[in-house]
């Protein structure tokens, strides 16, 4: 009967062994050994992963945050530029009182420009951008060009100011230039660290339409009170203009 049951040309230790394996292949052992061997694998697989999905994640993070700096800083030059078009004295008693009204005088103060000086794309000038130093100060509030630069700080955290520089203005014939810089320089990650990156931004203001193409004066011999010249003329217009309307 055995040798019925029996393939032929087939052994008994053959027939026996295949049993064997077919038994093992479904015993509970069996199946956990399998099941640990690939969770293994795929705890091996996300090892190698993890680290390239978080510099996937963190690249985005430092695109998006750098795109949202440059509308911010764009945005910055705007409103200094909308500053010194409306207030920006070209008239006064002498030179040195224009400019001390404007804030740009000698000695006043003021942030430099780097993107005057360094070039961004250099890779011989990384490290300048790396130690460049942080603005100074500049001129008064009261002045214009103090004015407007204070403006611009307050748009920005603490931290932010800390690479922000507003240069004083360039006078025109027309219109005058002002610029807002911002140097970033991302965080390191796993001892890889991003290059500084510089963005710049450049506006122009024009003249004060309420002025009727007059410039501002500044102060003159005769402004006791310490108020600019056109200010006490604007004044002095709503005042008639209050009186007429009784």
């Amino acid at each position: 009967m055995n040798s019925a049951n029996r393939r032929i040309g087939e052994s008994a230790n053959r027939r026996n062994s295949k049993a064997f394996k077919s038994h093992r292949a479904d015993s509970p052992i069996h199946r956990l050994t399998g099941s640990s061997r690939e969770a293994g694998q795929g705890m091996s697989e996300l090892v190698i992963m993890l680290p390239l999905l978080v510099m996937l994640a963190f690249g985005a993070l430092a695109i998006t945050y750098m795109c949202w700096q440059g509308i911010k800083v764009q945005e910055a030059a705007n409103l200094a530029a909308r500053v010194q078009g409306q207030e920006r004295v070209a008239g006064g008693t002498s030179a040195n009182d224009i400019n001390q009204v404007n804030g740009t005088g000698p000695g006043m103060g003021g942030d430099a420009d780097p993107s005057a000086h360094i070039n961004p794309n250099d890779p011989t000038q990384i490290q300048t951008l790396r130690t460049l130093a942080p603005p100074m100060g500049g001129p008064s509030p009261s002045t214009v060009y103090g004015k407007y630069r204070q403006i611009v700080r307050d748009l920005f955290t603490t931290g932010e100011q800390e690479h922000l520089y507003v240069p004083p203005p360039v006078r025109g014939s027309i219109t005058d230039q002002v610029k807002v810089v911002r140097l970033m320089q991302p965080p390191a990650l796993f001892s890889w660290q991003m290059d500084p990156v510089m963005v710049t931004s450049t506006a122009y203001g024009g003249e004060d339409t309420n002025m009727y193409s007059l410039p501002r004066w500044g102060k003159t011999s005769s402004n006791g009170n310490n108020n600019l010249y056109w200010q006490q003329i604007l004044q002095k217009g709503n005042d008639n203009s209050a009186n007429f309307s009784k």
